[in-house]
Protein backbone atom coordinates (compact mmCIF):
# COMPACT_ATOMS: atom_id res chain seq x y z
CA UNK A 1 0.00 0.00 0.00
CA UNK A 2 1.71 3.10 -0.69
CA UNK A 3 0.92 6.34 1.11
CA UNK A 4 1.29 9.63 0.41
CA UNK A 5 3.46 11.42 3.78
CA UNK A 6 4.44 15.05 3.74
CA UNK A 7 7.88 15.18 5.98
CA UNK A 8 9.55 18.84 7.32
CA UNK A 9 12.52 18.16 9.20
CA UNK A 10 13.35 21.57 10.71
CA UNK A 11 16.62 21.46 12.75
CA UNK A 12 18.91 23.52 14.33
CA UNK A 13 21.78 20.84 14.85
CA UNK A 14 25.46 21.43 15.56
CA UNK A 15 26.97 18.00 15.93
CA UNK A 16 29.01 16.95 18.35
CA UNK A 17 32.30 15.13 17.97
CA UNK A 18 34.89 15.16 21.67
CA UNK A 19 38.27 14.09 20.29
CA UNK A 20 39.03 10.85 21.90
CA UNK A 21 42.46 8.88 22.29
CA UNK A 22 40.99 6.41 19.05
CA UNK A 23 41.91 6.96 15.45
CA UNK A 24 38.39 7.66 14.79
CA UNK A 25 37.66 10.09 12.13
CA UNK A 26 34.69 11.94 11.06
CA UNK A 27 34.88 13.73 7.29
CA UNK A 28 31.54 15.79 6.32
CA UNK A 29 31.41 16.78 2.63
CA UNK A 30 29.30 19.99 1.45
CA UNK A 31 29.50 18.63 -2.19
CA UNK A 32 26.19 17.09 -2.14
CA UNK A 33 23.32 19.06 -3.40
CA UNK A 34 19.82 19.03 -1.71
CA UNK A 35 18.58 15.89 -3.58
CA UNK A 36 21.46 13.81 -3.25
CA UNK A 37 21.31 14.42 0.32
CA UNK A 38 17.68 12.95 0.49
CA UNK A 39 17.61 10.49 -2.73
CA UNK A 40 20.88 8.92 -2.25
CA UNK A 41 21.81 9.31 1.74
CA UNK A 42 18.72 9.83 3.62
CA UNK A 43 16.25 7.76 1.70
CA UNK A 44 16.55 3.71 1.56
CA UNK A 45 15.12 1.66 -1.07
CA UNK A 46 11.75 1.53 -1.43
CA UNK A 47 11.12 5.16 -0.82
CA UNK A 48 10.69 8.14 -3.36
CA UNK A 49 11.25 11.70 -3.20
CA UNK A 50 9.71 14.98 -4.10
CA UNK A 51 9.51 18.79 -4.02
CA UNK A 52 12.93 18.58 -2.04
CA UNK A 53 13.56 22.04 -0.66
CA UNK A 54 16.24 23.31 1.39
CA UNK A 55 16.59 27.03 3.33
CA UNK A 56 19.16 28.04 5.03
CA UNK A 57 23.10 28.49 5.05
CA UNK A 58 25.33 26.36 2.15
CA UNK A 59 27.70 26.31 4.93
CA UNK A 60 25.16 24.49 7.17
CA UNK A 61 24.14 21.62 5.45
CA UNK A 62 25.93 18.58 4.28
CA UNK A 63 26.97 14.93 4.24
CA UNK A 64 29.47 13.18 7.26
CA UNK A 65 31.25 9.84 7.28
CA UNK A 66 32.73 8.18 10.71
CA UNK A 67 35.38 6.10 10.00
CA UNK A 68 36.68 4.38 13.17
CA UNK A 69 35.00 4.20 16.88
CA UNK A 70 33.86 8.10 16.45
CA UNK A 71 30.73 9.21 18.88
CA UNK A 72 27.90 9.78 16.53
CA UNK A 73 26.50 6.27 17.04
CA UNK A 74 25.87 6.03 13.11
CA UNK A 75 28.31 5.29 10.14
CA UNK A 76 26.87 8.34 7.33
CA UNK A 77 23.97 10.95 7.14
CA UNK A 78 23.02 14.20 6.91
CA UNK A 79 24.29 17.28 8.30
CA UNK A 80 22.50 19.70 9.38
CA UNK A 81 23.95 22.57 10.97
CA UNK A 82 23.10 26.03 12.71
CA UNK A 83 26.83 26.72 12.24
CA UNK A 84 29.49 25.16 9.48
CA UNK A 85 29.51 21.35 9.12
CA UNK A 86 33.27 21.82 9.14
CA UNK A 87 33.07 22.69 13.19
CA UNK A 88 31.32 18.97 13.60
CA UNK A 89 34.74 17.31 12.75
CA UNK A 90 36.12 18.66 16.61
CA UNK A 91 38.03 18.56 18.44
CA UNK A 92 35.39 20.27 20.63
CA UNK A 93 37.91 22.32 22.60
CA UNK A 94 37.17 25.76 21.96
CA UNK A 95 34.42 27.75 23.95
CA UNK A 96 33.64 30.30 21.07
CA UNK A 97 33.60 27.53 18.01
CA UNK A 98 30.00 28.16 17.00
CA UNK A 99 29.39 30.42 14.02
CA UNK A 100 26.75 32.78 13.63
CA UNK A 101 25.31 31.59 9.29
CA UNK A 102 23.22 34.15 8.73
CA UNK A 103 20.24 32.10 8.30
CA UNK A 104 16.75 33.13 9.39
CA UNK A 105 14.07 31.06 12.14
CA UNK A 106 11.74 29.07 11.06
CA UNK A 107 7.85 28.83 12.20
CA UNK A 108 8.05 25.27 13.41
CA UNK A 109 11.03 25.42 15.20
CA UNK A 110 9.89 29.09 16.93
CA UNK A 111 6.84 27.10 18.63
CA UNK A 112 9.72 24.79 20.79
CA UNK A 113 11.29 28.04 22.27
CA UNK A 114 10.04 28.45 25.49
CA UNK A 115 10.87 32.22 25.97
CA UNK A 116 8.84 33.00 22.90
CA UNK A 117 11.96 34.22 21.09
CA UNK A 118 13.01 32.82 17.74
CA UNK A 119 15.93 30.63 17.35
CA UNK A 120 18.09 31.72 14.60
CA UNK A 121 20.36 29.75 11.88
CA UNK A 122 17.94 27.42 10.77
CA UNK A 123 18.47 24.39 8.52
CA UNK A 124 15.49 23.03 7.18
CA UNK A 125 15.16 20.58 4.67
CA UNK A 126 11.63 19.52 3.39
CA UNK A 127 10.00 17.39 1.18
CA UNK A 128 6.85 15.03 0.31
CA UNK A 129 8.22 11.03 -0.16
CA UNK A 130 5.93 7.83 -0.64
CA UNK A 131 6.52 4.23 0.82
CA UNK A 132 5.73 1.45 -0.75
CA UNK A 133 5.08 -0.14 2.78
CA UNK A 134 3.11 1.23 6.14
CA UNK A 135 5.84 2.18 8.06
CA UNK A 136 9.11 4.19 7.79
CA UNK A 137 11.53 4.47 10.02
CA UNK A 138 14.42 7.61 10.95
CA UNK A 139 17.66 7.33 12.59
CA UNK A 140 18.73 10.48 13.76
CA UNK A 141 21.86 11.89 16.25
CA UNK A 142 21.11 15.56 18.26
CA UNK A 143 24.28 17.11 19.20
CA UNK A 144 25.35 21.22 20.17
CA UNK A 145 28.30 22.43 20.05
CA UNK A 146 27.22 24.78 22.93
CA UNK A 147 26.69 22.56 25.03
CA UNK A 148 29.74 22.95 27.82
CA UNK A 149 28.91 26.89 27.70
CA UNK A 150 25.13 26.63 28.44
CA UNK A 151 24.73 23.33 30.27
CA UNK A 152 22.37 24.02 32.77
CA UNK A 153 21.07 27.28 31.53
CA UNK A 154 17.79 25.78 29.70
CA UNK A 155 18.17 24.50 26.19
CA UNK A 156 20.04 26.77 22.70
CA UNK A 157 20.12 24.84 20.02
CA UNK A 158 17.02 23.01 18.79
CA UNK A 159 15.60 19.94 16.82
CA UNK A 160 12.31 19.70 15.14
CA UNK A 161 11.56 16.45 13.30
CA UNK A 162 7.66 17.14 12.11
CA UNK A 163 5.96 14.77 9.86
CA UNK A 164 2.29 15.12 8.70
CA UNK A 165 -0.01 13.60 5.97
CA UNK A 166 -2.44 10.73 5.75
CA UNK A 167 -3.05 8.43 9.49
CA UNK A 168 -0.99 11.18 11.18
CA UNK A 169 -2.93 13.15 13.91
CA UNK A 170 -0.91 16.55 14.14
CA UNK A 171 2.85 16.85 14.57
CA UNK A 172 5.94 14.99 16.01
CA UNK A 173 7.53 17.24 17.56
CA UNK A 174 11.25 16.18 19.21
CA UNK A 175 13.63 18.51 20.81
Amino acid sequence: MNKRILISVSAILLLVCHSTKTKAQLTVSSAPTITQLVQNILLGSGVSASNITYSGSTTARGSFTCAGACNVGIANGILLTSGNITTAIGPNNNPSAGLDNSAGSDPDLNGLHPTGTNPQDAAVIEFDFMVATDSVRFNYVWGSEEYHEFVGSGCNDYFGFFINGPGFVGKKILH
